[in-house]
């Protein structure tokens, strides 16, 4: 509990020097940050806030899962999914005459 409430207060530090930039300059910063820097050396409390400024910005869902909202949709519109009838298959008019 005492590292989150420690976190929590880095975070808010170092947000108020970076609120201005846009996401894209976080996005490349974080890039930077991880191309450049060896495990040992990267500054996670600074990738966590900007991660967090991101999160605020524009919410992800941690818990989305696709293949489950494919098969919602397929259950919700099953028309669109449907298989065409296949041209090949029908009779022609003359056909079905002779």
């Amino acid at each position: 509990m005492k590292w989150k409430r420690q976190h929590k207060t880095q975070c808010r530090q170092i947000s108020a020097d970076v609120e201005q930039r846009s996401s894209q300059e976080l996005l490349q910063e974080i890039e930077q940050i991880l191309a450049t820097n060896s495990s040992a050396d990267m500054d996670t409390d600074k990738l966590a806030a900007y991660l967090d400024i991101l999160q605020k910005r524009a919410p992800v869902m941690e818990d989305y899962d696709a293949k489950a909202e494919w098969e919602k949709t397929k259950a919700r519109h099953p028309l669109l999914f449907a298989p065409e009838p296949s041209k090949r298959s029908k009779k022609s008019r003359y056909e079905e005459m002779v």
